[in-house]
């Protein structure tokens, strides 16, 4: 029993420094066969390859963005020479148009500025008007309120002509009464 007792059961687990502690021991390493050898070295032949063909592929992406850039900078420098040459062109001309069009402006200034002295009218000429004005502001008044004057005396006249004819109807009727009293024809 004292054997048994000394041999130790055979698992990873092993009693640690302290009680209800325990560590785990690795696993020893497992027999390396020829098969596992080659499987690992194609392995790592393929990943090498792969590797190789990564670093080709970063090389010619970054050749052809290069390339790119280049292609960029020279339309666009050779664009700006075609644009300079046009405006050495254009400079001169739009030099002479902008002087004629300033004469023109000037010249229409000048005239805008005469007309504008021909029309204008001194503090007195201004009185005047808005007197006019005032005076035929006035008489438009005054026309208006003739007119509803004239409207309500009608109405008023209709009102009492009403009247007077009912009265002159009654007066006339009550005649014909009285006259025709005495022509009663008897059957």
């Amino acid at each position: 029993m004292d054997a048994r007792r000394r041999q130790r059961p055979r698992c990873r687990e092993v009693p640690g420094p302290f009680p209800h502690c325990t560590a785990l021991r690795a696993r020893p390493p497992k027999e390396q066969t020829s098969e596992n050898v080659a499987s690992a070295q194609r392995r790592e032949e393929k990943e090498l390859e792969y590797a190789n063909l990564l670093k080709l592929y970063a090389q010619y992406r970054h050749v052809n963005e290069w390339q790119k850039h280049n292609e960029q900078k020279w339309l666009h420098s050779a664009l700006q020479r075609k644009v300079d040459a046009a405006m050495l062109e254009y400079l001169p001309g739009a030099e002479e148009r902008r002087e004629r069009l300033r004469e023109l402006l000037e010249a229409e200034e000048t005239k805008y500025f005469a007309e504008m002295d021909a029309l204008e009218e001194t503090v007195q000429e201004k009185h005047d008007k808005m007197r006019e004005q005032a005076k035929i502001l006035r008489e438009k008044r005054e026309k208006e309120r003739q007119q509803l004057v004239a409207e309500k005396r009608e109405q008023q006249f209709r009102y009492h002509y009403k009247n007077i004819l009912v009265f002159a109807r009654n007066k006339y009727q009550e005649a014909i009464g009285q006259e025709g009293d005495n022509f009663v024809v008897f059957k």
